[in-house]
């Protein structure tokens, strides 16, 4: 989120902590983008068309194992079979001026299974018609406030991990509005919100609601180096609170996660930056346990041309 603008960076140290893991190194190479830039133009927007076409053999669909077991104790095995995707997509900008600008993106999935023997019927009845979907509207983008749109839905298909016609298709859509307020080039205020909703064709115990509110502030007091503050808090509410054979409940609580960090980033020489940030974030179930720990970042990159 607050990444330079460097074509190809290479992390050399990466430590975090959060809740409620240990700290964790990581070592990793970014590539510069290297997309071309195509498309049509008509008028002022950018068209960009796609389609792609996948076949292949998975001698594992599920993703179980020989040794998993039903409740009378016969192997449920694993399934094989051929998978065939048809991926078209398209892709509309309209670069920023002063009164808007816009981004769409809808792609689609269609998969069809093969099978074949005694697992045919069940690996056939996983295919599924599968898209995403994401569009942003920014409104007076270069004034000192500016509004923005945004929505984004995703449709899967997940299939379970034992071989069975039951499948894990999600849907997740989630749309919201921000305010950003830049009374200078050095200085921005983000508040935006966002609702989404969670939902599953075959498995609504997990449905929920989700509200989202997030405050993020840079201040751009040097050339090359920013002080940032991200504060975010989120109302998820389950449809269903689970409930054992006796009526006890015992998960799906409904929360109200909170979490804030803030601190440095910025170049310590011509090609090495730093990011250092600390903040905090407790996950506020309604009933049950709760979870709360501090939060540390530590990175340090390396430029190159």
């Amino acid at each position: 989120m607050f990444r330079s603008h460097a074509r190809t960076v290479l992390l050399v140290l990466a430590v975090a902590l959060l809740i409620p893991t240990a700290g964790f190194g990581q070592a990793s190479f970014r590539l510069p983008n290297l997309r071309e830039d195509r498309g049509v133009y008509v008028g002022a927007f950018k068209i960009w068309p796609e389609f792609f076409v996948e076949t292949r053999y998975d001698n594992n669909l599920f993703r179980g194992s020989e040794k998993d077991v039903d409740a009378t104790g016969a192997s449920l095995g694993t399934a094989s079979g051929v998978v065939y995707r048809f991926i078209p997509a398209i892709e509309v900008r309209k670069d920023a001026n002063r009164i808007y600008g816009m981004h769409f993106k809808a792609k689609g999935d269609l998969r069809k299974y093969q099978g074949s023997g005694d697992t045919a019927d069940v690996v056939e009845a996983q295919q599924a018609i599968n898209g995403t979907m994401r569009a942003r509207v920014d409104l007076f983008p270069k004034s000192i406030f500016r509004l923005y749109l945004q929505d984004s839905l995703r449709r899967s298909l997940e299939s379970r991990t034992i071989v069975s016609k039951a499948t894990a298709t999600r849907t997740f859509n989630e749309a919201g509005a921000g305010l950003v307020v830049a009374p200078s080039s050095a200085l921005t205020f983000d508040l935006g919100y966002r609702f989404a909703r969670d939902t599953f064709a075959e498995f609504d115990q997990s449905d929920k609601s989700l509200h989202k509110f997030s405050l993020r502030t840079i201040w751009k007091f040097f050339p090359k180096t920013s002080a940032f503050l991200t504060i975010g808090a989120d109302l998820i509410d389950y449809d269903t609170v689970l409930k054992d054979s006796l009526g006890t409940e015992y998960g799906n609580y409904s929360s109200t996660p909170i979490r804030a960090l803030g601190g440095l980033t910025g170049f310590v020489t011509k090609r090495i930056f730093v990011t250092l940030a600390g903040g905090y974030g407790a996950s506020m179930h309604e009933k049950g346990p709760s979870y709360s720990n501090f939060l540390a970042q530590a990175l340090l990159g390396y430029q190159m041309d």
